[in-house]
């Protein structure tokens, strides 16, 4: 990064964090509460694809599900299984249809990172919004929560583009801050 600005202690060993990212807060805040973690231990990747696996490892770890990182790379596929797990038992995932798969190691779209929040926060469903031609049907009602209670913002919502690892950090920054 080119910015003279210090990264906070937390992040410091992190080459790809940019000390002026637009998700410096909220990666901050998720990294020193242990929700989200580096990519290896030089690299945080804000901007790498956000996997669904990660997804629910996140949400478990906000719940106060313990989920261990992986120690080894036998481990690393299959650190994730409890979070699943957790995750299936209170309905926040499922599989995909045609064949209810989950597969964990997919990249999340910003409409499915949503739809698991939505779903851990048992929230209710909100008021459609006027702008619905990209946002698949089964996430509207959470895409239109996540907006009305301020998870996601900005002017378009991009439900069917990848959700990167810096905008998972703020949309669980800004539901659990």
């Amino acid at each position: 990064m080119t910015s003279d600005k210090p990264l906070p202690e937390v992040l410091a060993q992190y080459i790809d964090v940019d000390p002026e990212g637009w998700y410096l807060e909220a990666v901050e805040s998720m990294v020193s509460r242990r929700i989200l973690e580096g990519r290896d231990v030089n690299h945080f990747g804000p901007n790498d694809p956000f996997k669904r696996c990660q997804g629910v490892c996140a949400i478990a770890r906000a719940a106060g599900v313990p989920i261990d990182a992986p120690s080894s790379d036998a481990a690393a596929s299959l650190f994730f299984r409890k979070a699943v797990a957790w995750a299936r038992e209170y309905d926040i995932v499922g599989g995909n249809l045609p064949d209810e798969m989950f597969r964990p190691t997919d990249a999340a779209t910003r409409a499915e990172m949503i739809q698991m929040l939505y779903k851990w926060q048992g929230a209710q469903e909100a008021p459609a919004l006027d702008d619905w031609q990209d946002t698949p049907g089964w996430a509207q009602p959470g895409v239109a929560w996540a907006v009305q209670a301020g998870v996601v913002n900005g002017i378009a919502i991009r439900a069917n583009d990848v959700c990167t690892k810096a905008e998972a950090a703020a949309m669980l920054y800004r539901l659990v801050r």
